[in-house]
């Protein structure tokens, strides 16, 4: 899709979301990364009922999550990843 679109892959971090630590293939992956994932974030958004109400609530989780949701804080972290990747 990427290469038909002539998107620059360069700028595409991949980051794993929705991840479950109790299922062994989450584990596994995140722990030892295929080879497209190598220079994804760190920060990994973990499976949660709040992220699923995102598309019920069509908003991002900061408009309707209490500030300490585990979920909420690891956006906000991966954000800040991405901040400093960025440069911003």
């Amino acid at each position: 899709y990427c290469k038909d679109e002539k998107f620059d892959t360069e700028r595409l971090v991949p980051f794993y979301s929705m991840a479950d630590r109790r299922r062994s293939l989450h584990r596994e992956l995140i722990d030892n990364p295929p080879k497209q994932m190598k220079h994804g974030c760190k920060t990994v958004i973990p499976y949660s009922s709040t992220v699923e109400r995102m598309g019920e609530h069509r908003a991002p989780i900061a408009t309707f999550a209490s500030s300490s949701d585990v979920a909420l804080l690891a956006y906000n972290e991966l954000w800040q990843e991405v901040r400093q990747r960025l440069k911003l």
